[in-house]
């Protein structure tokens, strides 16, 4: 970490964009197996800026609009070959630190492109938490888009009780056909949740995730660590995307990484 008396190293950028790549191949995690989730995301992020912050000299940073870590040091490589695609499912779940259209766009744009895939199998939205229901409405419409342009085959939500999800349910054109539950919460899926999910055929699924996988505080210190304690001021958290590829007959995760996007105004501009 640099001396927080020091001059910020990337003092334009309004961007922040990092993808690890695939983690399985970084045999330190293999060793990690009951590692939190939280835990692995802060870990993988970390790691991944250092390196790529390596590669940059001190004085073409300051230059830096946007600064994009990509790969952990290892080069990005397409999510399978198109002839194996069919055997695999992609699942993606996007943490949304900022509930917009936009942010979930952004995401699944990067998705796309960093994966080199035309689409995205299982995709799975987290909301923070006391998100309102105008701005869960507005993701979901986004949803509704993705689905019907064939860019994702199936939506779901993650730590919806039952008013909050029928609420969804009776307000989308296209109904969600997932909600994840936290059993850490509650031992003990909710009798109202069950019925109502098992009236409208809605798959309950189990996770141990939080609800806020990279919190303010963590996201600034991993900046702090990383490039020094003033480039971490000014941050809004877009998104965490967690993306698992699945051979489907056997049960083997073949690659599995993070995305991340923070934004902060640069002379009163906010750049995406």
């Amino acid at each position: 970490m640099a001396d927080d008396s020091c001059m910020p190293m990337i003092p334009k950028a309004g961007s922040i964009y990092v993808h690890t790549g695939n983690i399985c191949t970084w045999d330190r995690l293999k060793r990690k197996v009951n590692q939190k989730p939280n835990f692995e995301v802060y870990e993988c992020l970390g790691d991944c800026m250092q390196k790529a912050i390596a590669n940059f000299t001190k004085s073409s940073l300051q230059y830096e609009h946007a600064l994009n870590c990509c790969g952990g040091g290892d080069a990005i490589q397409p999510c399978e070959p198109q002839d194996l695609r069919a055997d695999l499912k992609l699942t993606a779940k996007v943490f949304l630190s900022t509930p917009t259209g936009e942010a979930l766009q952004d995401a699944i744009t990067h998705i796309k492109s960093d994966l080199a895939v035309t689409y995205i199998d299982n995709l799975l939205i987290s909301f923070p938490s006391q998100t309102d229901e105008l701005s869960i409405q507005q993701v979901w419409a986004e949803v509704e888009v993705c689905i019907g342009d064939g860019v994702v085959i199936q939506g779901g939500v993650s730590d919806m009780d039952r008013s909050e999800l029928e609420a969804l349910y009776d307000w989308a054109q296209v109904k969600p056909s997932t909600n994840q539950v936290n059993l850490t919460s509650c031992c003990v899926m909710p009798p109202e949740l069950v019925e109502f999910a098992k009236e409208h055929d809605i798959q309950l699924l189990t996770h141990n995730d939080p609800q806020e996988i990279l919190t303010k505080e963590n996201l600034s210190q991993l900046l702090s660590e990383n490039l020094t304690a003033r480039d971490a001021e000014g941050w809004n958290l877009q998104y965490v995307v967690r993306y698992t590829n699945l051979v489907k007959l056997r049960g083997v995760i073949r690659s599995k990484g993070y995305l991340m996007r923070a934004l902060r105004d640069v002379r009163g501009k906010r750049s995406f």
